[in-house]
């Protein structure tokens, strides 16, 4: 079991539960990838996605609209 794991730095688009939109944060690789990926964050991917992979991490994007 590995006693660290590798932070990869995210600029948060719009606010994610304690993330909040505007701000810079470390994130582990996977959770930022996810963020990435969503379109909730900017940064750059850990590593190539399949088409896949996209597409299964994008099928849970929750959208919540007012008004």
């Amino acid at each position: 079991m590995a006693f660290w794991s590798r932070k990869r730095r995210v600029s948060m688009l719009v606010s994610v539960g304690s993330h909040v939109a505007g701000r810079e944060y470390r994130l582990s690789a996977d959770l930022a990838d996810s963020y990435i990926i969503k379109g909730y964050a900017e940064g750059v991917l850990s590593r190539d996605f399949s088409n896949d992979e996209l597409n299964a991490l994008r099928g849970q994007v929750q959208i919540v609209r007012l008004g």
